[in-house]
């Protein structure tokens, strides 16, 4: 009978990746905007684009103590959409 051993691995252990969770909940003309992280960061910028092929714009930046913003220029549409199809993509973006 052979007897055979398999090779020794070593595995350190390594923290979890940085994540955020962006939450949106509209109003009248505003959405208010929240947000979690798994992980200490140095700031944010909060980013928005209108959906219909618009670019990303920064809206806002701030502290890590603060994780809600309440968007009021969300209701201006582009010159050639009527306001009530204006549809909102969101960007959170966190610096470590």
């Amino acid at each position: 009978m052979a007897v055979v051993e398999s090779n020794e691995v070593q595995v350190t252990p390594t923290a979890a990746a940085p994540s955020a969770v962006l939450n949106a909940t509209p109003g009248d003309s505003k959405v208010t905007l929240n947000w979690t992280t798994n992980g200490s960061f140095q700031s944010w910028t909060l980013q928005r684009k209108v959906v219909s092929g618009g670019v990303y714009a920064t809206i806002a930046t701030g502290p890590p103590s603060t994780t809600t913003y309440l968007d009021q220029g969300s209701s201006q549409p582009p010159t050639s959409a009527p306001a009530n199809n204006v549809l909102h993509a969101y960007k959170l973006i966190l610096t470590y």
